[in-house]
This record gives structure tokens, C-alpha cells and sequence, in this order.
């Protein structure tokens, strides 16, 4: 929108209430700098292309592309150059009264509630008619940089969709419906040693129903004579999850089951052998003729395991409860917490929804695990990993990268998927090396900014009380009834 009427229109955004936090006012410098040099339709396509990754490295990245004069650009984020033209539209959007109802202003027209992108057009080309082009000015607003930020035809604020909701009936993909059938046979191949290339170990190794679905480890168990680079995550409400990993390279768990089958240094499996080995049960066999109607491969392996894990749903917690209209689910400390939770500890600009996460990957720059980083058995994992990925100095890799060996993008390096906080009190030690072992020890982390050197959080200066609130709500709101899952028979 911002691409077809450029140059033409007087034209002021809100979105977000009267506050934004820094890496929309760096993206407003960008936008500013990207419009003195002539390229701010361009600038604003891949601010929406890369939102939310709008640290500097990146912005300067979307420079580079465009082909903007780099040393003037630098020098224009770093010294706030834009600092003026961005005041003037925050005390325009101030004076317009833009704080709580997403609106438009198109020359003087105010616009409200929720619209789609044609009903916009057809007042642009129509204020279009009645306007000279000599009088009219193109207001870069800090507002259209976060505007930016969010689908165009959503116009639901960004502080309405950060909320916690109860969860809903987990979502099932059209390929791969439900049935008790396939969920007791996928049961059975999550507890069945077979899926191991030594026999042994099974899914359950490292997903223990007995340890809220891990296996309470820093760095999760591995295939014998071999380390694994990263801790295990909880299955419980594995669901609801957009990726899968903390580097996010599944996105069904259909698609994630094969992987630490297949992995050298977790399950070490062939795939085609492990179709043999469960093809000459006769109990597997019948099993998959009944359930799926066809012989045993791989991918109704793994469709069985995803069935099954996608019944680990947390029960009766009491954030639910609370959400549902139960004021007296929560005590009154963890009632505490949940303000803390929403408000000064921002928890939630990343921890929301249903699921608690954002389904997004961040760059906290958490420390690496000293106990394991430089063993010998570590390194090798990494290296692997790294060359498998296709990284190019694989042999000089110092550090787990996270999505970045995935990606080998800017905005992904050292970043990891956000965890979900359902049940966190029972999944330690935490984060993708098991570096933190208590929950005190996440709340101080994140209290005191994060990792050195990370451009997503602030101290937050969270009083001995306040920290001991949190908690209190991450406890006992966040954790449900235990899951009683037996191990089945295996044939």
C-alpha cells in the first residue's frame, strides 16, 4: 500500500499504544534514512518482510540490498539522524488523539475499527481525486514502522493479541486424522526400542512420561559413544507447536518424528532397516493394514508417533481455569505474578496465547554449557552439525548457532525457538543447553537483560518480591494435572 501511493498522499498510522520499545524506533531511523535516499517503499516492504528482526545487523542487511549508501546509513541509525522528523510524527500521532482505537488519518480523515486492505484503497484513490500533488506531504510515522510490523488486513493491536488464552481442542491435520487405533499404535512405537539402530533406546529415552516428557537432563541422552548438542523439550502440548526443534527445522510432527530416529548421535537409525524390523511383527503389520490400510513405511511410522503425541495435552491447570472465569483458581501471590507476568517483566511480549510462546526464534546470547562446550564428544556433534548444514567453516565452529545453521541468515544467528511455559515447573534444567537449572536462575537471566551482548531484552529490575510473584504464578498456574501414561505392551 505504502509502495502504490508513495509521494502521494498525507498519510499517519497507529497501531500500538503511545510507547514503543527500541527496535521499532532503530527500524523508524531505518525507514527515515531509506525515504532521504529514496528507497523508503522499498525499505518498508522488507520491514514487514523481516518483522520482527529489526536489530541493527539486520536492518543494515535490508541497506545492502537496496543498494543505499552504507556509510550514511550507519551513520544514521548509530547518531538517531532521523530523531526530529520521527518527534514531529509522535507529537502529530499525539495531537490526532491516536492511542486507542486502530485508526487511520488520511488527510484528515479518520478511520476506525477493523478493515480490510480494498475498503483503505478505495478512500486512498478517492482522497487521491480531491488532492493536488504539489500540497501534499508523505508523513514517515514511527506508527507505519510498527504498522509494519503486523498483517495488514488484522488491524487487531498488538496488545489485544498478547493475552493468555485457555487451551483450545488441539489442531489435526486433514492428512493424518485421529483414531484410537493409530494412537495406541503410535503409543507403542514411542515406547519400542526397536527404533534405535542398537535396540537401545526408544522415543520415551528422552521423553520420559515419568519426567513431565524429558529427560531432565542439560544436554539430552545420546546414542552410545556418542554427546548430543542440545536438552530435549518437553512433548507435553507438543500440539500446538508452528516449529519443531530448538532451531525450528520441522514443522509437523510428522515431519519431526523422522529426525532423531535417523540422527547419529540420538536414536542412529537406518530407515529403511527400521521398516523391516517393524514389517516382520505380525502384530505391527496387522496393526498398520487396519490403521492406515497399507504396509509399513517410514512415514506411517512416524504419522503413528505424531498421533500419539499430539493426545500429551495438559490437564486442568489453573491459568485455564482462571481464564475461563474461575477468579479463585490463582492465589492471590500468583495473581501477583500474572501482573508481573503481563506487565514489568514483559514475559508476555513473548510468552502469549494458548501454547505461552510466540513461535518465534531470538537471539538471548545465553552461555554456553561450560561442563560440555569444549569435550571432545560436543565438539564433534557440533562440527557435525555445522557440516551437515552446509556451513562453510564448519572445523572453527566455537558455538551452537542455533537457526543460523539452518538458515544462514543475519537475524537468526544464536537464536532459538521460544519454549513454551506450560509446565515449566517440572521441565528443568532449561534453555537449549540445560545451562539454567532452577526457574530462579531463568527469572534472574532475564532480570538482568539477558546474555551479554544480545539486542532483545533489558534489565527489568525486578524487586526480591516481585521475582518471588513470578515464580509463584510460572508454578502454580502453569502446571497441570500429572499425565498418567503406563508403557504399553510391546509386541
Amino acid at each position: 500500500m505504502v509502495r502504490e501511493f508513495e509521494g502521494k498522499i498525507k498519510l499517519v498510522i497507529k497501531f500500538f499504544p503511545y510507547r514503543y520499545r527500541d527496535y521499532a524506533r532503530i527500524a523508524a531511523e531505518a525507514a527515515v534514512e531509506a525515504w532521504k535516499q529514496g528507497k523508503f517503499a522499498q525499505m518498508h516492504e522488507l520491514l514487514i518482510k523481516g518483522s520482527p528482526r529489526l536489530d541493527r545487523e539486520s536492518l543494515i542487511g535490508y541497506a545492502k540490498e537496496l543498494n543505499l549508501d552504507l556509510e550514511k546509513f550507519i551513520k544514521a541509525i548509530d547518531n538517531q539522524e532521523g530523531a526530529s522528523i520521527i518527534e514531529r510524527d509522535l507529537k502529530l500521532a499525539k495531537d490526532l488523539d491516536l492511542y486507542v482505537t486502530p485508526a487511520f488519518y488520511i488527510n484528515g480523515i479518520k478511520v476506525l475499527g477493523v478493515r480490510d486492505y480494498d475498503y483503505f484503497k478505495e478512500i486512498i484513490l478517492k482522497e487521491l481525486q480531491n488532492v493536488k500533488k504539489s500540497n501534499i506531504i508523505f508523513i514517515v510515522s514511527v506508527f507505519l514502522i510498527i504498522f509494519a510490523l503486523v498483517n495488514i488486513e488484522g488491524f487487531a493491536s498488538d496488545k489485544e493479541k498478547k493475552k493468555l488464552e485457555p487451551l483450545p481442542l488441539p489442531p489435526i491435520p486433514k492428512d493424518n486424522p485421529m483414531t484410537q487405533e493409530k494412537v495406541e499404535l503410535g503409543k507403542k512405537l514411542f515406547f519400542d526400542r526397536r527404533l534405535s539402530g542398537d535396540g537401545t533406546t526408544s522415543c520415551a529415552s528422552c521423553h520420559d512420561p515419568e519426567k513431565a516428557f524429558t529427560d531432565a537432563s542439560e544436554i539430552s541422552l545420546s546414542y552410545p559413544t556418542t554427546r548430543n548438542l542440545r536438552n530435549a523439550p518437553t512433548l507435553l502440548n507438543v500440539a500446538y507447536a508452528k516449529y519443531l526443534f530448538w532451531d525450528g527445522r520441522a514443522k509437523t510432527l510428522e515431519e519431526q518424528a523422522e529426525f532423531p530416529i535417523m540422527s547419529a548421535f540420538e536414536m542412529n537409525q537406518n530407515l529403511e532397516f527400521l521398516e523391516e524390523e517393524i514389517r516382520v511383527v505380525p502384530e505391527y503389520r496387522e496393526a498398520f493394514k487396519k490403521v492406515f490400510g497399507q504396509e509399513v513405511n517410514i512415514k506411517l511410522i512416524a504419522k503413528a508417533i505424531a498421533a500419539f503425541e499430539r493426545t500429551l495435552i495438559s490437564k486442568n491447570a489453573p491459568i485455564d481455569r482462571f481464564l475461563r472465569g474461575d477468579k479463585n483458581a490463582l492465589s492471590e501471590e500468583a495473581k501477583k505474578g500474572l501482573e508481573i507476568f503481563k506487565g514489568k517483566g514483559k514475559c508476555i511480549e513473548c510468552h502469549y496465547g494458548a501454547y505461552l510462546s510466540d513461535h518465534e526464534f531470538h537471539a538471548l546470547m545465553v552461555p554456553e554449557n561450560p561442563k560440555y562446550v569444549n569435550e571432545d564428544k560436543f565438539i564433534t556433534t557440533r562440527r557435525y552439525v555445522a557440516k551437515i548444514n552446509k556451513y562453510p567453516d564448519y572445523m572453527n565452529v566455537k558455538e551452537d548457532l542455533g537457526r543460523y545453521f539452518k538458515t544462514k541468515k543475519k537475524q537468526d544467528y544464536k537464536a532459538f525457538k521460544t519454549p513454551t511455559l506450560r509446565e515449566v515447573a517440572k521441565t528443568a534444567p532449561y534453555m537449549h543447553n540445560g545451562i539454567f537449572k532452577s526457574l530462579d536462575e531463568v527469572i534472574e537471566f532475564f532480570n538482568k537483560g539477558g546474555g551479554e551482548g544480545n539486542r532483545v531484552l533489558k534489565p527489568l529490575n525486578l524487586t526480591e518480591d516481585e521475582k518471588k510473584a513470578l515464580k509463584t504464578f510460572l508454578v502454580e498456574a502453569l502446571t497441570g494435572e500429572d499425565l498418567q501414561i503406563k508403557p504399553p505392551e510391546i509386541p
